[in-house]
Order: structure tokens, then C-alpha cells, then sequence
């Protein structure tokens, strides 16, 4: 299970989509999907596990108002500290999705103060992505670095090549192209060491943009992450995310 809390969430992290929504029901179509929660025989914290790894599937697929659903469900029955504020900062990652800082920021105010290293760094995140909707590069880079220092100290591999990404990309849209570089490059080694085609795409792509001494090779790395990704969801999903703008030019 190493840095997740569960087999499914580690599936939602790598890109292992098609397993996810495989193993949960459609908890953002259920008519009591809190009841439902509660209801599974497995126990309200397990089951909240599963539904918390539906939402980040569904948001990764870039179905924000569906991983919602799941996120509220989830944040409603769980009891479970650190759970509880899984589901909110899911909630706050769901808002950056539709574009909504304000509600981001209130969602990762209510996640509170937090203990489980990996948690902490999925805050980070919430907070980079805000900040960078926000236009505050300064704030960006700083909290992005964190994320990279904290899953170094903590030994989370995966986490770290995500860190990587952001802090990558902050610097980039701060102005420092080059340590920026530096930063994207390592964790596109991450993401291929771990594997984690699901962060390793979205690296690739970047730097294609960025690089231009390797554009062709970023491109065709990101090209083959793509289509790692898509041979594992189910076909009517597939082709709903390969139609998607921004990885419709890694089919090819």
C-alpha cells in the first residue's frame, strides 16, 4: 500500500482509472449516496476510501461535478479525522476544476490543521493550484516547494513527482524558466521510475511546451502515458477523455 491509504487510492494516483470505476458504484448517481456509504457492510472509513478514490478518478477524467458528489458523500459520513479532511480537500480540488478559488479556499480552510504527511502535501497542492488561479506566482513557488521538501523528508515517491510538477510549473509561470525546467525534468524521471503514467503525461506535455531542445521526445513520451492510461478505461470513458482538448494532441 506504501504512501496510500488503499489499493483503489493508489490506482486513482497512477492512472489505474478503468480498476476504480471497475470497483465502486456510481456513488454520484445514487439517489442517498451517504446512505449508501454507510449502509456497506466493509464500514463507513473503508467504503469512504473507495468513494475518495472515485472522486479523484472522476476529476482526473475532468468530470468535476461528478467527483463532487462523490467528495460530498464521502466528507458527510465519514467520522475519521484525517478522512474528513481527504473528502475536503478533494472538495477544494473539485472547485479549482470548475474554476471556483473562493469555494477552493473555504474547502481547504475547513480541511484544518492536518498530521498524515501525505495529506498535507495533497493541501499543498490545493493551495498551489489557488494560488496560480490566483496570479500569485510568489506564493505558488513557495508552497510547492514545500510540497517537494515534505514528501522528500517523508520518503512518498509518488507524491514527490507530483510536487515536482507543481513546483515545475510554478516556477515557470513565475519566470524561472530554468530551475522551472530543472523541476519538471526530475519528475518526469519520477513519474517514470514509480510508474505513474497519470503524472507522467501531464509532465511530458509540459515540458513539450517548454523544452524545445527535446519537444519531439516530451511529445512522444507523453504520447505513450496517454495511451497507457486509455487502454485501461472502459471504451465508452476512453473516448470521452481522449475528445478532451488538452489531451486530444497526445493520441497521435
Amino acid at each position: 500500500m506504501d504512501e496510500f491509504g488503499s489499493r483503489l487510492a493508489r490506482s486513482a494516483a497512477v492512472g489505474e482509472y478503468g480498476v476504480v470505476l471497475a470497483a465502486t458504484p456510481a456513488y454520484e448517481r445514487a439517489p442517498d449516496p451517504v446512505g449508501l456509504i454507510r449502509d456497506d457492510p466493509i464500514g463507513v472509513d473503508q467504503t469512504s476510501l473507495g468513494v475518495i478514490a472515485r472522486a479523484s478518478t472522476l476529476r482526473q477524467l475532468g468530470r468535476y461535478l461528478d467527483a463532487r458528489k462523490c467528495d460530498e458523500a464521502a466528507e458527510r459520513a465519514v467520522e475519521n479525522r484525517t478522512l474528513q479532511a481527504s473528502a475536503r480537500l478533494g472538495l477544494a480540488a473539485d472547485a479549482v476544476g470548475t474554476a471556483d478559488p473562493s469555494l477552493a479556499r473555504q474547502w481547504l480552510a475547513a480541511a484544518g490543521s492536518i498530521e498524515d504527511a501525505a495529506v498535507r502535501v495533497l493541501a499543498g497542492w490545493v493551495a498551489t493550484e489557488i494560488a496560480l488561479m490566483s496570479g500569485d506566482a510568489s506564493a505558488a513557488v513557495s508552497g510547492s516547494a514545500e510540497c517537494v521538501s515534505l514528501a522528500r523528508q517523508a520518503g512518498l515517491r509518488w507524491h514527490l513527482a507530483k510536487s515536482l510538477l507543481f513546483a515545475g510549473v510554478a516556477q515557470v509561470v513565475g519566470g524561472r524558466a530554468e530551475a522551472g525546467l530543472g523541476d519538471l525534468v526530475e519528475a518526469a524521471a519520477a513519474a517514470r521510475a514509480y510508474p505513474a503514467p497519470a503524472v507522467g503525461w501531464v509532465v511530458a506535455a509540459v515540458l513539450a511546451d517548454h523544452d524545445p531542445n527535446r519537444r519531439q521526445a516530451w511529445h512522444a513520451e507523453a504520447v505513450a502515458a496517454v495511451g497507457e492510461i486509455a487502454d485501461g478505461l472502459p471504451s465508452d470513458v476512453r473516448l470521452e477523455w481522449l475528445g478532451r482538448s488538452d489531451v486530444r494532441r497526445f493520441t497521435v
